[in-house]
């Protein structure tokens, strides 16, 4: 839900929460312009889609794409448990590139310093393919779907794992 207030100088002043719940707000010399505006951020809400604030970068981030990947799954009828081994997967990559790390930023040397990190960590081939096997198809559902706008191609998966020797 959006607003409109006249503000003190005469200006129309437009107040709305941006995806994250963080208030905030827009200001106009026109009424009819300011309507306008909380016409588009309600429509944009209205769609049910992930929605970018005006003034936000429109570079899609990881934690925004997993948030669709998961959403997208959960409306498609996987497991609740899947659900929370994808997410879990997820949030370990999330957590080693960063949360506000631009998904134009995956390429098949990121994967492989991932994988590299994953088993540096000590973690199992086992486990370490599943983690990296999430990322990646985190990437091929990017890669198959346009409705955030997003031109994305989808790295070439890495071959092989094999044991680091000690």
């Amino acid at each position: 839900m959006s607003s409109i207030e006249r503000t003190n100088t005469g200006k129309h002043k437009v107040r709305f929460r941006d995806p994250d719940g963080r208030a905030r707000s827009r200001t106009f010399n026109r009424k009819k312009e300011a309507e306008s505006f909380k016409r588009e951020v309600e429509d944009a809400k209205a769609r049910g889609r992930r929605w970018q604030a005006p003034d936000r970068d429109p570079t899609l981030t990881l934690k925004e794409a997993a948030e669709a990947f998961l959403l997208d799954r959960k409306a498609d009828g996987y497991r609740h448990a899947t659900l929370r081994t994808n997410q879990s997967s997820l949030n370990r990559a999330i957590g080693y590139f960063g949360r506000n790390a631009p998904i134009t930023l995956f390429d098949r040397t990121a994967l492989l310093k991932y994988r590299g990190q994953l088993q540096a960590e000590g973690l199992s081939i086992r486990s370490t393919k599943k983690y990296e096997g999430d990322l990646y198809s985190l990437l091929t559902w990017l890669s198959e779907h346009e409705r955030y706008g997003l031109q994305y191609r989808r790295p070439r998966r890495p071959r092989g794992l094999e044991p680091q020797s000690p």
